[in-house]
Parts: structure tokens; sequence; C-alpha cells
């Protein structure tokens, strides 16, 4: 799912990437173990 770059308003993208980056971090994290 790919969003044309400044499609969103700042803050929505920022809240959104706020939301998103635990579970990456998580991700990340499992696949390095």
């Amino acid at each position: 799912m790919h969003i044309a770059e400044g499609f969103l308003p700042p803050l929505h993208a920022a809240l959104w990437t706020a939301l998103a980056a635990p579970f990456v971090a998580a991700g990340v994290r499992r696949a390095n173990r």
C-alpha cells in the first residue's frame, strides 16, 4: 500500500509512523534473533 508523497497531512503521517514504529521494531528484533 503506497500513498503518493504529500497526500497525507503531516500530523496524520506522524501519528501513523508513531503507531507503526513499535511493531516494525518488534518485527526487526524477532527477525534478528
